[in-house]
């Protein structure tokens, strides 16, 4: 009788056990490493494709939470395992990359009110993320589911026609926005000029008036505003290291070094930036 009884629970406990194999045998777990590529199907529908020619893919898939659906495994074609109700998670985030130099370029942003130069970018190595619908996720990652120009450019000059009235505006001339086209500019020596009907757009501008201490000196209207075309990238201002990254032709890019473009060689009207100095030309 006692033999009975031993063995009975031997045999439960054997069978409990087997019941916790086999249920953490129910969650499956595969690895994506650096190198894997991912291959947008559908709506939520993705395949990876790992470096030693094995696929994952997964149905159900949103990038910003890692919730997934469906999903299989595929070695040379064949479905090897699948399942459903799944994650899938990178890690959070990497150490910054080696720095690999972009070609030099004058391209410039608007951050947090202030202009900047993107002079120098870090390109962050493919084999180190897979984008998603624009959204990042950093290598190596686990998928788990249950089994079942240089230089300074100006406007060539045209000839003024008679009677045109010409002002320059110089670096440290500041620009306050009055109303819709309205405009003041002030410039480092005391003078301002106030413009109507002006479009950052097209640098056309309507009514004009040049003031000396406040007292209005010139007038006209019909004219123009322009300003240099490019200017040589400044000095580069070391900006605090940081982990941003932005999207650059389909690529991944961290801003590491940021060139503050100084205040004084440029004004902003209505988000548009117009590069000191500057010509106003009126009749």
């Amino acid at each position: 009788m006692r033999k009975s009884v031993v063995l009975s629970v031997v045999v439960l406990l054997g069978l409990a056990f087997l019941g916790l194999a086999l249920l953490a045998a129910a969650e499956k777990t595969v690895t994506l490493p650096k190198g894997t590529k991912a291959e947008k199907l559908g709506s939520g529908n993705v395949r990876f494709v790992l470096p030693n020619g094995q696929k994952v893919e997964v149905k159900g898939y949103d990038p910003k939470t890692g919730i997934l659906g469906d999903c299989g495994v595929y070695d040379k074609g064949k479905l090897v395992m699948s399942g459903s109700r799944g994650s899938l998670t990178g890690i959070i985030e990497p150490d910054p990359p080696s720095i690999i130099r972009a070609p030099k370029q004058n391209a410039c942003v608007l951050v947090g009110g202030e202009l900047v130069s993107l002079k120098a970018m870090v390109r962050v190595p493919h084999a180190d993320y897979v984008l998603i619908d624009d959204e990042v996720t950093w290598l190596p990652a686990t998928v788990q589911f249950k089994s079942g120009a240089a230089g300074k450019t100006e406007l060539s000059p045209q000839p003024d026609p008679p009677g045109m009235v010409k002002v320059t505006l110089p670096k440290g001339t500041t620009a306050a926005k009055l109303g819709a086209g309205h405009f003041k500019f002030s410039l480092p020596g005391g003078r301002s000029v106030e413009v109507n009907g002006y479009d950052p757009k097209t640098g056309i501008l309507g009514d004009c008036g040049v003031y000396e201490k406040g007292k209005l000196m010139t007038k006209g209207s019909k004219g123009s505003l322009t300003g240099i075309i490019d200017p040589a990238p400044p000095d580069i201002i070391r900006a605090p290291k940081q982990n941003t990254y932005v999207l650059v032709g389909g690529e991944l890019a961290s801003l590491k070094t940021l060139a503050k473009v100084p205040h004084s060689d440029y004004v902003m009207i209505d988000d548009e930036v117009t590069w000191l100095p500057i010509t106003i030309k009126f009749n």
